[in-house]
């Protein structure tokens, strides 16, 4: 993995998905079109709606086998958790079709 892509570098959910499927793919994983509309799909249907929901979601969407079981977790664990010396934020539901992070300087997620 060369640089890191970490799910704060971009300025929503969908972004960052999407960011994380073409992630997915660059490793092996067989994520196309239709597995990312689906991840999409998830998170505007609130089905995710916090990180261990996202992880088996993406999962279930993502992985095929045990081999990519393993790559997906370390992907995922590697773009979508916190890194070091962030800043505290929280992630909630907003109209159920709107994800909000809330830290020093709000943003709209999706």
């Amino acid at each position: 993995m060369p640089e890191h892509h970490h799910f704060t570098n971009y300025g929503s959910l969908k972004e960052a998905l999407i960011a994380f499927g073409q992630l997915a793919r660059d490793n092996g994983l067989k994520v196309g079109v239709q597995e990312t509309l689906d991840a999409l799909i998830a998170a505007r249907e609130g089905v995710i709606i916090d990180l261990r929901a996202m992880k088996f979601a993406l999962k279930a969407l993502y992985c095929c086998s045990e081999e990519d079981s393993d790559v997906f977790d370390d992907l995922f664990d590697w773009f979508w958790n916190k890194p070091r010396n962030a800043v505290k934020s929280h992630i909630t539901m907003k109209n159920r079709s709107n994800l909000v992070k809330r830290s020093a300087a709000s943003v709209v997620m999706l």
